[in-house]
């Protein structure tokens, strides 16, 4: 039964501190790279955050779990729930350093695991508009093959940022790409499928902490 509990573990810190080593790349977060290095050695030193990831240490790999702890905190922050750790996260209209971040991360896992853990349940909900720079060469493809009329059907469309795709300005080596998108043709028809657990964007609580999927490093300018 250790082995067991102890090869959970590994498992669950190996995801966090890779999860930080992608925070120090393109999505960097220092933030979150220092929190999730943190966690990961409590995890290995048998603490509170294993204590609330263990029941998910079976999970696949793609299943964004890391993200989901991180974010499950940030809802706490941006529902003013956390004042001590919200001192660290630009979102709440922190500017403390994220190297002592950490203590204040873990009194919030002490005080709350219940609600982190359920926070936890829910699948990952980035919503995302650069994702749409992906797109743009595919449709412009297609219409150039097809015509310019595309019907477009996007499955767990979350808040259906991608279906706006023709509304966003696109920069690139080729320089900004706005014109370009609006003349690659019109919409015929567009359609989101609903996402299987859905944000109530009327409800004022579920609206403050919509953001909590978005590092709290990246605040709009």
């Amino acid at each position: 039964m250790g082995d067991r509990r102890d090869r959970a573990a590994a498992g669950l810190s190996e995801r966090l501190r890779l999860k930080a080593a992608d925070m120090r790349g393109p999505t960097s977060s220092p933030l979150y790279a220092l929190l999730l290095d943190a966690a990961a050695a409590d995890v290995d030193a048998g603490g509170v955050a294993l204590e609330i990831l263990r029941p998910h240490a079976g999970e696949p790999r793609g299943s964004a779990l890391a993200l989901r702890f991180l974010s499950a905190v940030h809802r706490l922050v941006l529902a003013g729930r956390a004042p001590q750790l919200a001192r660290h996260y630009p979102s709440a209209g922190g500017r403390e350093p994220p190297e002592s971040a950490w203590q204040a991360f873990r009194d919030v896992l002490e005080a709350h695991p219940e609600e982190v853990g359920a926070a936890l349940a829910r699948p990952c909900q980035t919503n995302e508009a650069g994702r749409c720079a992906a797109l743009l060469p595919g449709f412009l493809a297609i219409a150039r093959e097809h015509g310019p009329a595309l019907r477009i059907l996007e499955l767990g469309a979350s808040a259906g940022l991608n279906l706006n795709w023709d509304r966003y300005r696109y920069e690139g080596d080729g320089g900004r790409g706005a014109r370009r998108a609006r003349a690659c043709g019109s919409r015929a028809s567009q359609t989101g499928c609903r996402d299987m657990t859905p944000t109530c964007v009327s409800s004022s609580a579920q609206a403050a902490t919509r953001p909590r999927w978005i590092p709290p490093t990246r605040t709009r300018g």
